[in-house]
């Protein structure tokens, strides 16, 4: 039987952390200074096939961050990430070593994964702080980079956050080869996407692919180009970000209604 990830919990002790802490803004979230004000000490150090890994030795934690890892927003969410395990899991592991892909997991597939996830980022973007700076706004690129600057976050993890937060929008993240992973909520987005294959021709992001330059804002096209539907109430747009030095788009969906 799949164990589902209990992201309320993890959610909670994040939130914890930040009272005990008396954190109130985003810039007094020092997420190296709380882990090792919690016992689980950051450092960073070559990793070979990993970017973050705990050792518990009873209370006491090592967060090893690899050092290579160019931004400091994925830094953080590395650290943010290990503490998680720190604080939910300590007891049921001595080490955990985790892989760039544990980093998006919020399902049941790695449900301890998942709840690190949901731990960091509740305690890098707390809810009470991110989503009155989201609700009821149009998504566009400058807010999403005012939203990285203002919780020193990466990209990816602001996405990530933005596309819970409004559920209205579907995220999906691509390589040249295949779909990687997608956020969507069936309530909100009530759409199949077709994972299946290469990413599309027809979409955003493949212009990304073929070396052109994409549009700065969203882009009505096609449905079938990232919908397993027949027809489509309304028109399908896409705001694509490309990621270069990874070699991925994160794209954003929307369905503008008639």
């Amino acid at each position: 039987m799949t164990t589902q990830p209990d992201k309320r919990n993890a959610a909670y002790k994040a939130n914890e952390v930040l009272k005990q802490c008396g954190i109130e803004e985003p810039h007094h979230i020092v997420i190296e200074t709380i882990a090792a004000a919690l016992g689980a000490v950051p450092k960073e150090e070559p990793l070979q096939g990993a970017d973050g890994r705990l050792v518990v030795a009873g209370d006491i934690g090592a967060i090893t961050v690899r050092e290579s890892i160019p931004e400091p927003g994925r830094k953080r969410f590395v650290i943010a990430h290990e503490l998680g395990h720190f604080i939910l899991h300590r007891k049921l592991t001595a080490a955990i070593v985790c892989n760039e892909g544990s980093f998006h997991i919020l399902s049941d597939k790695a449900p301890i994964e998942a709840e690190a996830n949901y731990f960091a980022a509740e305690i890098l973007m707390p809810e009470s702080m991110f989503k009155p700076r989201v609700y009821g706004r149009d998504l566009k690129k400058p807010l999403l980079n005012d939203l990285c600057k203002e919780f020193q976050t990466s990209l990816t993890a602001t996405a990530i956050r933005f596309a819970i937060m409004r559920p209205d929008y579907a995220l999906i993240c691509s390589s040249k080869d295949r779909i990687e992973w997608f956020i969507i909520d069936v309530d909100n987005f009530p759409y199949f996407i077709n994972i299946r294959g290469k990413v599309h021709q027809d979409s955003v992001a493949a212009e990304f692919f073929k070396g052109e330059s994409v549009p700065e804002s969203f882009f009505p096209i096609q449905h079938h180009a990232w919908l397993s539907v027949k027809w489509l109430r309304g028109r399908l747009k896409e705001l694509a970000l490309p990621i270069p030095q990874a070699q991925r788009v994160l794209s954003f969906l929307y369905v503008e209604e008639d």
